[in-house]
């Protein structure tokens, strides 16, 4: 008696751009359509979302999704190289929207993780493909097919890295801390800890009992009120900042950009990218925010409000780069 069984068997599959000698039918193309007619169905598309979040225009500078509110900020249309590249990188926000919790309720969105990490690069892929797909529907692809490969493989590196510290710290040659004093230099403990990674670069220090007493002061700047999460809001509103440095003693600064990544260059000579920055501006062009020998300066806002550490700075001291401490508080599992 016969029986019918099913199993499996693997094929290798070429695309056919990889094959010479064979000549294979074209694929049927899309006809073009003049510019009009393509940002005519763009703002059809645009319009045509089912509980489309509120979009404000000419706001600000930066287009964002804002998932509390479930707005969309876009900077004014004239201020982009093309309308087309206006209406894709709408396309990019409202893919973040598709993910609100009234909506997909997707968990790359609701439940992320900070600026750089696995979680909000998944979330960064999934809008950034929303555009692709939805751009190519409106004939607009074409027009940022090279940045939005390039946006895309950015994100994927950052998936692809199983272990995203860069550097082991290694504190076995580092016996004592100092700190800036009225430009005295006093010992006050011992590194205990230290992390290094995409987000972060910061030591823990265990303090001397004998020789330090911890006061929740500043030299130059006063009692620090409180810590609090750097938001999109200092951006737009050039949050004043000021911090007190070894090198540099006290400076005054504004918030420039929240959410920056910069390459640093350490001293071996190596150069890592840290994401979720904040880059802060001096007020004085001639005297740099921070200068090397600043790092792990406290950054206030004007209310005393613990923002952030000094991480490093450009070497024309134009920008100086600092963690928020949230980041910091949530890396070394400290209460917030």
């Amino acid at each position: 008696k016969k029986r019918k069984g099913a199993y499996l068997r693997s094929f290798t599959v070429f695309n056919a751009t990889q094959i010479d000698g064979i000549e294979f039918p074209q694929n049927p193309q899309s006809p073009s359509r003049p510019p009009v007619q393509r940002l005519a169905q763009a703002e059809a598309i645009a319009k045509a979302m089912p509980q489309r979040p509120v979009i404000h225009e000419g706001r600000g500078t930066r287009a964002l999704y804002r998932s509390s509110l479930d707005e969309i900020e876009m900077p004014a249309l004239g201020s982009f190289e093309t309308a087309e590249a206006y209406h894709l990188t709408l396309f990019h926000e409202l893919g973040h929207a598709t993910g609100h919790a009234s909506r997909l309720n997707r968990l790359s969105l609701t439940k992320h993780d900070e600026f750089g990490g696995p979680v909000y690069s998944q979330e960064e892929l999934v809008a950034e493909m929303t555009a692709a797909f939805v751009g190519m529907e409106a004939g607009l692809v074409k027009d940022r097919h090279e940045q939005s490969a390039a946006y895309l493989g950015s994100w994927l590196s950052v998936l692809k890295s199983k272990d995203q510290s860069w550097d082991v710290f290694d504190n076995s040659k580092i016996e004592q801390v100092e700190q800036p004093n009225d430009n005295k230099n006093r010992i006050i403990g011992k590194i205990k800890e230290a992390k290094r990674n995409i987000r972060l670069d910061v030591a823990v220090i265990e303090p001397f009992a004998d020789k330090v007493q911890l006061i929740p002061d500043v030299n130059g700047i006063g009692k620090v009120s409180r810590f609090r999460k750097v938001v999109q809001e200092d951006q737009e509103r050039h949050t004043a900042v000021e911090k007190y440095g070894k090198t540099t003693g006290k400076t005054e600064g504004i918030i420039d950009t929240v959410g920056y990544a910069a390459d640093i260059k350490y001293d071996d000579g190596q150069t890592h990218k840290i994401y979720n920055l904040i880059r802060i501006k001096p007020n004085d062009s001639s005297k740099p925010f921070s200068r090397p020998g600043d790092s792990g300066a406290l950054v206030v806002d004007a209310d005393n409000q613990a923002i952030g550490m000094i991480v490093a700075g450009t070497e024309s001291g134009d920008y100086s780069f600092a963690i928020p401490i949230n980041t910091i508080f949530n890396e070394i599992n400290l209460k917030f």
